[in-house]
């Protein structure tokens, strides 16, 4: 069948779709549940998928209508038990609200093991129906952040249940928090024990404390179980973040599936069946991933460049933020599922999500700063924005083929589909390649697990640097001096800088003109205007290579017939100008304004002056002549 044959009739038979119906009818589950107290049926619906991929172990269901009024309702499921957990406080506060929300999820987590646990080994302690209300009094004016300056004695957990009702409430006070600020899981064993004791009084039994306490041990397993962090962030991203959690884009694979469609059509019109000669097989893939290449500069020349920009370095900020909290929940994690094999590769997964997601940002950043076109003025839209990582995901899964092929490493065996998707031979990837980087991540892994303690422990003190320099460090510093004509501690006092505005600020990110990037660069770095010549030409020639040693330069080329065109040393560009007015150098956005509004250059210039503090001296003026009448230049 001709592919490209727009006649084609394409006819699916809906059956196909059955197994996935019913697969997200078992994720899911969405039914009713009689309400506590038997006054009203509430529709549910599980959580979701969850970490543990058996769903027999997911009994947590949540009441989605209520918390869109602001009540936070759930609802733990087994055999013939049902216990519910709410709170019906909503906090004004943005911060204040995500830490209830956090609180809530934490009991509602342990109330799901609890049941369980009642359920196997002490049927009698467990009631039928449950429901506990979680109390958070004053928490608008909860600090989180001073949690670990609370001095004193920590507050316990208030509990009382009422058996008549089958109802129960854990307050929370904030002194309670502190037990928290800890390595080991101190509040969540006393949420447990608040639990059990309700659970057991409302079941009108007599517990045992030994009792009680082994059931608690059971229920934990260990004292590095835990679903509630508060910990001092070690990171720049997280500490800037805001309480919320993490919403890290990652690479749609339904978008990387679509843009492997027609691959083939890239390369040729009429691509062979298959390539197995890896001359032919190189040169294919080249092709493919240079055309993947042209496209998105292409794509990218619409774009205004700084919400592209923008987007992505937010993306960075969001998935640094997710790759924390993973780093933190991984000793509770393998506490709490005994070190399970699911968990291990539910790890190495997200760890893959993560970079690749990472990467891609990074190169569209890249690409995006060279491909731009200035006068671009469209908005990329955040599916737009997804399209692009899952283009250069590709290009990047390719040209990795393209590369193991010219090396030897895989035999060059590509089978083409009529659809133009590409088949290939991946045990270089999944023999070679994926155990190294599985290696790494189980290192990783392992290394978050051994050092969650690390977080509890009060920051050390860089000791004071001395006037010494070791020869080695002496050297280095000379070779990069003579070579970028800047010293190396420049990049790091810049880097400094920016640290501690961020953090004195409490924004992670911003855009600067060329105006304030070169005050910054000259009052608070202290980089003289050759250096910071130097330095724009390095960092925008991608940071690689030795930097141009002349200024950089802005100019205005006018034409004996009148053409105006623009050279922007800094942009490495010259394009024609398209309008009446031309202006380039500080203050551009005020001498065009007033041109605009029938001031002559020189007075345009003499306003910028007065209105921008960058700029100074004596206005020059340069009239240019028409062309002679002889037609001599």
């Amino acid at each position: 069948m001709n592919v490209k044959n727009p006649h084609n009739v394409l006819a699916i038979d809906g059956a196909f779709s059955l197994q996935i119906n019913n697969e997200l009818k078992s994720i899911y589950d969405r039914h009713c549940q009689c309400s506590c107290d038997g006054a009203e049926w509430v529709t549910l619906q599980r959580k979701g998928p969850g970490l543990n991929p058996d769903l027999r172990m997911n009994l947590m269901y949540s009441d989605y209508e209520s918390a869109s009024k602001g009540l936070l309702r759930g609802c733990v499921e087994h055999q013939n038990c049902a216990w519910w957990v709410k709170s019906s406080t909503r906090p004004d506060n943005p911060g204040a609200r995500n830490l209830l929300i956090r609180l809530w999820d934490c009991v509602f987590n342990w109330m799901e093991h609890i049941v369980s646990v009642l359920s196997a080994e002490h049927l009698k302690w467990r009631p039928g129906r449950l429901e506990l209300e979680l109390e958070f009094p004053g928490i608008e004016t909860w600090q989180i952040e001073d949690t670990a300056k609370l001095t004193g004695t920590p507050a316990d957990l208030s509990f009382h249940f009422e058996p008549a009702t089958a109802t129960a409430r854990l307050i929370f006070i904030q002194k309670f928090l502190p037990k928290f600020y800890r390595a080991d899981n101190l509040a969540e064993r006393e949420i447990v024990s608040a639990i059990v004791r309700c659970s057991a009084g409302i079941a009108r039994v007599e517990v045992p404390e030994s009792e009680l306490q082994r059931i608690v041990a059971c229920v934990t397993k260990n004292q590095d179980s835990r679903f509630f962090h508060i910990v001092s962030s070690k990171t720049l991203e997280s500490a800037l973040g805001g309480p919320e959690h993490a919403t890290p884009a990652f690479i749609p694979l339904e978008e990387i599936s679509r843009v492997h469609i027609g691959l083939a059509h890239l390369a040729y019109n009429d691509p062979p069946g298959r390539i197995t000669i890896q001359s032919e097989a190189q040169v294919f893939l080249d092709k493919i991933v240079a055309n993947l290449q042209g496209s998105l500069v292409n794509r990218l020349k619409k774009f205004n460049i700084l919400p592209i920009v923008s987007h992505s370095f937010s993306q960075l900020d969001e998935l640094s933020r997710d790759r924390t909290r993973w780093s933190l929940s991984t000793r509770s994690l393998f506490a709490l599922e005994e070190g399970a094999t699911w968990l291990q590769d539910r790890l190495r997964t997200e760890s893959g999500r993560l970079a690749r997601a990472e990467i891609a940002n990074r190169v569209l950043i890249e690409t995006a700063v060279y491909s731009h076109e200035p006068g671009a003025t469209e908005i990329v839209s955040q599916t737009e924005h997804a399209s692009l990582l899952a283009h250069i995901a590709v290009m990047i899964e390719l040209a990795n083929h393209r590369d193991a092929i010219a090396g030897g490493f895989v035999a060059a065996d590509l089978k083409i589909h009529p659809n133009g998707m590409i088949e290939f031979d991946d045990s270089f990837q999944r023999e070679v390649f994926q155990p190294y980087l599985t290696s790494r991540v189980d290192d990783r892994i392992r290394w978050d697990a051994e050092t969650y303690d690390t977080n509890f422990e009060p920051p050390v003190t860089e000791p004071t640097p001395s006037d010494e320099v070791s020869p080695q460090a002496g050297a280095f510093e000379r070779a990069f001096l003579a070579e970028f004509g800047f010293s190396y501690g420049k990049i790091t006092s810049i880097i400094d800088y920016f640290y501690n505005t961020a953090v004195s600020q409490g924004n992670g990110g911003g855009t600067l003109d060329f105006r304030a990037f070169h005050y910054l660069l000259k009052h608070e770095i202290g980089l003289t205007d050759p250096q910071i010549d130097t330095f724009v030409e390095w960092v925008l020639a991608g940071m690689k290579g030795k930097p141009p040693r002349s200024k950089s330069i802005n100019a205005i080329m006018v034409k004996p017939d009148g053409e105006i065109w623009k050279y922007t040393g800094r942009g490495l560009s010259l394009y024609r100008h398209q309008g009446r007015y031309c202006v380039i150098g500080c203050g551009w956005e005020f001498a065009l304004g007033a041109m605009a509004h029938g001031a002559s250059a020189p007075e345009a210039v003499k306003l910028t002056i007065k209105f921008s503090s960058f700029l100074g001296g004596a206005v020059q003026t340069l009239r240019l002549h028409p062309p002679s009448r002889t037609g001599k230049k």
